[in-house]
């Protein structure tokens, strides 16, 4: 039996001709695993079927997240491999067939990729696919907006609003709290004080910017009674032209010196009390 250092001497990496050639009574194990280390799914054609097994084919997703859809069906039928498939590749779902798919495994490939929660039927989809789904951080995260009204908990809701303080806007009316709002104008203000930084110094806001920014931030869709100066001062932190929809008992000098620090909105002077 050859080692594994001889296995490698054997094998070319980047000449897959090198395994091709090499007798098929001479092929073993060993040598097969370490041809899909180096050819992945291109090594196939060349593998004994006698070591096709599904150890063989979690060693290929091991080594390639995208080679799933390669995986005979019989083996697609084991769900601990699909488990592993799609922890490796959440798109890998899409290959698992439908009699086989749990919610382990759903949850799995959400975690890998939450786009992946759009995809999954209405009728299929839980709390905590939902709650998996929203939790992965950033500001292109938007799945509160496809989760079903009756899973928009307020375990789901918080978390999204952690993720993306900008997905308020979807949260039911019923669950807007005061924490909700504070949780987030704060994920609003540390994306985008990352954005700003890179724009251009000469740009300002019109009013029809000003509206828009307000929309797209949440910022309107905080119930007036909830607000308060610190949730303002956070808000004009982010972009003083919001200073415009600040209810005129939380315009204090420190809230209006904060919306003023900002050159690109230029007209914030202009939503000053007298």
């Amino acid at each position: 039996m050859r080692n594994e250092v001889e296995n490698e001497c054997i094998l070319d990496k980047n000449n897959i001709r090198t395994f091709e050639e090499i007798p098929f009574n001479l092929r073993t194990r060993d040598l097969c695993k370490l041809a899909i280390t180096y050819y992945q799914q291109d090594a196939l054609d060349y593998i004994p079927k006698k070591y096709e097994d599904e150890d063989l084919y979690e060693h290929l997703i091991s080594v390639d997240p995208y080679a799933f859809e390669s995986v005979p069906r019989r083996y697609k039928r084991s769900e601990r491999l699909c488990e592993k498939a799609v922890q490796r590749c959440g798109n890998a779902l899409n290959y698992v067939p439908f009699d086989v798919i749990t919610d382990k495994i759903r949850e799995l490939a959400i975690q890998d990729d939450p786009h992946v929660f759009f995809d999954i039927p209405d009728e299929s989809k839980t709390e905590n696919m939902a709650y998996i789904a929203v939790s992965h951080r950033g500001s292109d995260n938007y799945n509160l907006y496809i989760v079903p009204e009756k899973l928009k908990s307020e375990r789901v809701c918080e978390k999204s609003v952690e993720s993306n303080g900008q997905t308020i806007a979807a949260v039911p009316a019923h669950l807007i709290s005061e924490k909700l709002c504070g949780i987030a104008l704060l994920d609003i203000g540390f994306n985008h004080h990352q954005y700003t930084e890179n724009e251009d110094e000469n740009f300002s806001y019109t009013d029809d910017g000003c509206e828009a920014v307000a929309k797209h931030n949440g910022f309107k869709r905080i119930p007036s009674y909830m607000l308060t100066e610190d949730m303002c001062y956070c808000a004009v932190s982010q972009h003083g032209c919001l200073l415009r929809f600040v209810p005129d008992k939380f315009k204090t000098p420190r809230v209006c010196e904060k919306a003023l620090s900002h050159k690109q909105c230029l007209k914030a002077n202009n939503f000053i009390p007298n």
